[in-house]
């Protein structure tokens, strides 16, 4: 019998086509692939965190206690630990079941814990490990085992060819403040030759009544639009601000072989060299930068950067994380 993990999310899709938490999925399909089997419990909210920074704790009681009891009401036996994504509330919630929890950080979760330093310290006490795609941030919680990866790409957006000219650049995002969305408008209005896509909705789509007008606007797309969207352009744009994590989408075109122009913020540093990065909210510095890429050749895929080579390695380490300590008498007859 596969020894079950307890998976706790804020986020994971609805339909084969939803991109919310889609790398949630991803990640259990790795799990599975080395042996376990994963049950998934679900917080009711969209954009808890969001609600929590806004001071809206209100909005997240009656979700909230759902969600301590489904986790609750799901822990069995046969459980033999817990995979929380996104560490508040999911770690916390995970500590409750008494079994190991492995904390999976995706950005807005470690954003709010440093404003709190002890609640990041006693949450890094609770978790047995930590997953996250922001390593900058990691230090905070003092945890000893700790896996600095991105998030993983599908396999079908891998070294994409463009097929149109350029010179193109995407945005491709949830349309809030914190993605910066208003800095690449700017940068466009300095850049009338180029044309800009924006893909994805939210509160900042207010900004469409004085865009530019070499900016299209397409609002929400479906996963499975990704891939043309990458094929169609030459340059990704994630102007974040200070608090990001790692966009999805910053991977997803460097592996399709993309230049990606970003801000310093975040984990994006770690994956991006240094003339591909400007400072946050700088749009003279974003303009000057895509200009210059006009020219330039595209960047190899990174192949590195498939889920077939993230997948195996942060199921690894959870199951590293399972092992019981050296020395604890325990023998290891549950993890894969």
């Amino acid at each position: 019998m596969r020894p079950r993990l307890l998976v706790l999310t804020t986020s994971y899709p609805r339909h084969d086509q939803d991109p919310a938490g889609h790398f949630v999925a991803q990640v259990n399909r790795a799990l599975e692939t080395a042996g376990f089997a994963c049950d998934v419990v679900r917080f009711d909210h969209r954009g808890p965190l969001a609600a929590l920074e806004r001071g809206r704790l209100h909005e997240l009681v009656r979700p909230g206690w759902r969600f301590v009891r489904d986790a609750l009401g799901r822990h069995t036996a046969a459980h033999v630990g817990v995979v929380a994504h996104w560490l508040i509330p999911s770690a916390i919630v995970g500590h409750l079941t008494g079994l190991p929890v492995i904390g999976v950080a995706h950005g807005g979760d470690l954003r709010v814990l440093s404003r709190a330093p002890s609640l990041a310290r006693g949450v890094g006490r609770r978790i047995r490990g930590l997953v996250t795609v922001d390593p900058t941030r990691a230090p905070l919680l003092r945890c000893r085992h700790v896996l600095a990866t991105p998030m993983g790409v599908d396999e079908g957006l891998v070294g994409l060819p463009p097929s149109i000219p350029g010179p193109r650049v995407l945005f491709l995002g949830r349309l809030v403040a914190i993605k910066g969305l208003d800095t690449l408008l700017a940068a466009a209005q300095a850049l009338p030759a180029f044309r800009f896509t924006i893909a994805g909705d939210g509160p900042e789509r207010r900004l469409q009544r004085t865009a530019p007008s070499n900016v299209t606007w397409l609002g929400a797309i479906p996963l499975g639009a990704r891939r043309e969207l990458l094929q169609s352009h030459h340059v990704v744009c994630v102007p974040s601000r200070a608090g990001e994590g790692l966009p999805s989408v910053a991977v997803e075109a460097l592996a399709a072989g993309r230049h990606v122009v970003a801000s310093a913020v975040g984990g994006l540093p770690s994956l991006l060299d240094a003339p591909q990065l400007v400072a946050p909210d700088r749009p003279s510095a974003l303009a000057a930068t895509l200009e210059r890429l006009v020219d330039v050749p595209s960047p190899a895929p990174r192949d590195d950067l498939a889920w077939s080579a993230v997948g195996p390695r942060i199921a690894a380490f959870v199951s590293q994380c399972l092992r019981p300590p050296c020395g604890s008498g325990s023998a290891d007859t549950t993890v894969p």
